[in-house]
């Protein structure tokens, strides 16, 4: 079982869910054909300032299409789902209302200064990772009085080192050295 826990110090957000302006964000594309990395990149990044930077990898399993994103060649939080309903092949996906900014390389704290800072015993791999800040927004013309009336949106992303060990891990910033999240895996 995967425990995840905010990292010590942190305190929730107190401020109420935002509401977005205009029609909600996409949260699913639907398509004839069995997209394809090219499609996906187009249709989730294309806005990007520079979507020649994402790609998407495909992995099947159980009849989806689970589909690891990267950005700037470092990998992204949110995958994306494709399956099959009929003759349609739907993605859903949560949408995204910023791009990951480009990794300021010079500006890096060093994989080991990460590996110290995570304090985890017995590492297995670390590596730089788009941490989504995932968060709720209130639908515009909604009274937000129940969860019909919010939709998760990746309002921004993190980059941080993703430190992984045999007990768990955690997401290190890439710049700051900030533990933002660990999590254990425990056996029940």
């Amino acid at each position: 079982m995967l425990v995840a826990r905010a990292a010590p110090g942190a305190v929730a957000d107190p401020a109420p869910p935002r509401v977005l302006t205009g029609p909600a964000p996409r949260s699913e594309l639907i398509s004839v054909d069995e997209p394809t990395a090219a499609t996906i990149t187009r249709d989730l990044a294309g806005w990007y300032p520079e979507p020649a930077l994402h790609k998407a990898v495909p992995t099947r399993e159980e009849g989806l299409i689970r589909w690891t994103r990267f950005y700037d060649d470092v990998e992204m939080e949110v995958r994306p789902v494709t399956s099959k309903h009929g003759h349609q092949s739907i993605t859903r996906f949560i949408p995204e209302l910023a791009p990951p900014a480009r990794p300021r390389r010079d500006k890096l704290i060093t994989a080991a200064a990460a590996v110290k800072l995570a304090n985890r015993s017995r590492t297995h791999e670390t590596k730089l990772f788009y941490l989504a800040n995932i968060r709720p927004r209130q639908l515009a013309g909604t009274s937000g009085g129940n969860a019909a009336n919010f939709i998760q949106v990746v309002e921004s992303w993190r980059l941080v080192y993703q430190v992984t060990a045999a007990d768990g891990g955690a997401a290190v910033d890439a710049y700051t050295g900030e533990v933002v999240r660990t999590w254990s895996y425990k056996d029940d």
